[in-house]
């Protein structure tokens, strides 16, 4: 099972200063367990990996509401922070 460091979740509705706080903390993340790779390895050796879902688009564009988009149950975007990858 994957265990990240941290854990992000963002619903479809965020406002736009959660979305930038988000972000925010994944770049200081990223920018405190920043090291050099281990030749010889895959390029991913750790850092940020997630899921980011068709309605994160209304956070960069202007889209219409549909009547759907009120009761959607599941988040935008969850991004962990992971310190180490099996690959």
């Amino acid at each position: 099972a994957a265990d990240p460091v941290s854990v992000t979740t963002l619903p479809v509705h965020a406002r736009p200063d959660e979305i930038e706080a988000a972000f925010a903390s994944l770049r200081r993340q990223l920018a405190q367990r920043r090291c050099e790779p281990v030749p010889g390895l895959p390029p991913f050796q750790g850092g940020l990996a997630g899921i980011v879902g068709y309605e994160a688009g209304r956070w960069f564009e202007r889209l219409p509401i549909t009547s759907g988009d009120a009761n959607w149950p599941h988040p935008a975007a969850t991004i962990g922070c992971y310190d180490w990858v099996i690959a």
